[in-house]
């Protein structure tokens, strides 16, 4: 027919221009509020049938939000992708595409670990238990070309005294060798895939130029390729094992050999920074070799027997070579992809007759180098790594990998950022440092004044965790005693130092004063005015040292006793506080005492009592 006409069987009915957007018409748009049955006829005539029907399911509606961890990482690092749902009921399916590097592409929260620097942009599509599907393409991971650096942190002491100074180091939990040759040791980081050269251009399948790995066009060929250090550091290799290495088959021609024989693959380290095309480059080392080797479209992997350890900084050779001269005929090439450099990268030969592995016949050079494919462990190398300290109080230098450090608190947690050199690629670690107090240290001098010669005892009041002494009298003189004995012999004013060092090796000082005299001293005032008044109320000797015992007597002026005072003590130099009922008047007064030397001292004279 030529018109078409629309009803509704069952649902929401048409109305042209709201919820339907033409009719009649051949295609029209419907736009149901619920599951809708339209029937269409059209003028067909005839005894053909002329009408259809078709059902419009409106189910309900959903929303979701995709979140990731991160939107830039580095090589071996992991992204988790969530997807929050609503309604959240059982039932969605999820379909992530591309699934490159996805844990699993069917999850709502797949986990995504990057081994491949690049751009990586995601779609995931969801569809609900009543079959609605909704999409999401906003998805994307940047994989820098470098690692988190595998680090640890140590101290030269845990605890320092305090003011002590101790050291941190910074170190890689594994060093990349630094040497070209085969290796088995362990890898410095996770495994990694790069690619050098992203040309699509692919050789030809027949003929030698450029040349082709998988060439069969001849007989036997010998293909080496130079790949620059400064390559291989773009895809954050810094330096260690190739595990795996392989080149990319864009097609399998119809006449070509899939499967190759006596085929061998060398590595090595080169200064060249282009091929000369005079000599094959010799000392290469053999890192994988078959007897029979298949050929397939897409990248063909060669895993290695033995790693081939990369020093990171020497450009890189790889050789490969065939011989199928047992064959009876010749076939087109399997051909790769290549990029074309800017400098001679690839030099080669091929023959029909003879074995070019061991041949040194002549050699054709060009730019147009296959690209390969290396699968590494690699990792950091310590010359290119940052350090970053935080906090930087206490330190000599925030920025060096093995910092002093004198703590100006305890205990005080230290964090370095340690990162690699272009790529923003970082780690961090934290190391707590603490420090023990000085020594307990102190001691009493029981007296600290006296005649000479003096011999006070020397109380030491340091803690119990003080372990050893030194004493300093002040004049030139010591011990190591704990509580020593010494004597003064000459007058003067002495420091007595005392250092101690306790259990932790932390050492203490502790500083008084002993004043030795050349005879006892006292001063006696000659009136005083006790009315009261808060002001010389008392009579008490002005200066009084260096005496062991005395008494002091006060008579009238008829020689009657009426104040005797003995052995003063705890620093009260009160004499004399007269009762109210003792006239003012003039006093004498008798003074006898034994000095600390045991020399006898007697003083006389008068006493003037103003009220």
């Amino acid at each position: 027919g030529t018109q078409f006409t629309w009803s509704v069987l069952s649902g929401d009915p048409i109305q042209v221009g709201v919820n339907f957007t033409c009719n009649p018409c051949e295609n029209p748009i419907a736009d149901p509020d619920n599951t809708t049955t339209y029937i269409v006829t059209s003028d067909l005539t005839g005894s053909c049938i002329n009408g259809d029907t078709v059902t419009v399911f409106v189910v309900p509606d959903f929303t979701f939000q995709v979140t990731q961890s991160d939107t830039v990482v580095c090589l071996g690092e992991q992204v988790q992708f969530n997807t929050t749902l609503n309604p959240n009921q059982p039932g969605y399916t999820f379909e992530w595409t591309p699934d490159l590097y996805l844990s699993n592409p069917t999850l709502g929260n797949p986990v995504g670990t990057y081994v491949q620097p690049g751009t990586f942009e995601y779609l995931v599509e969801i569809t609900s238990p009543d079959g609605c599907v909704k999409q999401d393409t906003t998805l994307q991971v940047i994989v820098t070309p470098g690692y988190n650096p595998d680090i640890s942190v140590t101290q030269s002491d845990e605890f320092v005294c305090e003011g002590g100074t101790t050291q941190f180091q910074v170190t890689l939990d594994c060093t990349l060798p630094g040497f070209c040759g085969l290796y088995d040791g362990p890898c410095c980081g996770p495994l990694s895939v790069g690619d050098v050269g992203d040309g699509t251009n692919a050789t030809p399948a027949t003929g030698t130029f450029p040349p082709s790995v998988f060439g069969n066009f001849y007989k036997s060929g010998r293909v080496q390729m130079l790949y620059l250090a400064s390559e291989l550091q773009a895809l954050g290799f810094a330096g260690g094992k190739i595990n795996e290495l392989g080149f990319d088959v864009t097609v399998i021609p119809a006449t070509a050999a899939d499967q190759y024989l006596n085929y061998s693959v060398k590595v090595g380290c080169t200064t060249l920074d282009e091929m000369t095309g005079q000599n094959y480059v010799q000392g290469l080392t053999e890192v994988f070799s078959a007897d029979t080797l298949d050929v397939a479209p897409g990248w063909n992997m060669f895993a290695l027997p033995v790693s081939f350890n990369w020093d990171g900084v020497s450009n890189l050779v790889v050789e490969v070579c065939f011989d199928m001269i047992a064959l009876p005929g010749f076939t087109q090439n399997c051909p790769n992809t290549y990029t074309t450099t800017t400098f001679n990268s690839v030099q080669w030969d091929f023959d029909d007759f003879t074995n070019m592995c061991d041949n040194t016949g002549f050699i054709t050079t060009s730019g147009d180098r296959p690209n390969i494919r290396l699968v590494y462990c690699g990792g950091v190398d310590l010359n290119d790594l940052e350090y970053s300290w935080s906090p930087t109080v206490g330190l000599d230098d925030a920025t060096s990998a093995n910092p002093n450090v004198t703590p100006p608190s305890s205990p005080i947690t230290y964090t370095v950022t340690v990162g690699e050199t272009g790529s923003g690629c970082e780690s961090t670690a934290d190391v707590t440092v603490g420090w023990y107090p000085p020594a307990d240290v102190s001691f009493i001098p029981q007296p600290d004044e006296g005649v000479y010669p003096f011999a006070p005892y020397f109380n030491n009041t340091s803690a119990s965790d003080v372990t050893s002494f030194v004493w300093n009298f002040g004049n030139g003189d010591g011990s190591t005693d704990q509580f020593p004995n010494y004597t003064f012999q000459g007058p003067g004013v002495y420091v007595v130092t005392l250092q101690g060092t306790s259990v932790n090796g932390c050492v203490g000082l502790f500083v008084d004063t002993v004043i030795v005299l050349d005879q006892p001293i006292v001063e006696i005032p000659n009136v005083f005015s006790p009315n009261g008044d808060g002001e010389n109320d008392t009579f008490a000797f002005l200066d009084f040292r260096g005496f062991d015992t005395f008494s002091f007597k006060v008579f009238n002026r008829w020689g009657m006793l009426v104040h005797e005072t003995r052995n003063v003590r705890d620093g009260n130099n009160t004499i004399w506080k007269p009762a109210n009922d003792v006239p003012d008047g003039t006093y004498y007064y008798v003074f006898n005492g034994k000095g600390l030397n045991g020399d006898s001292f007697e003083k006389t004279g008068h006493i003037t009592l103003v009220r």
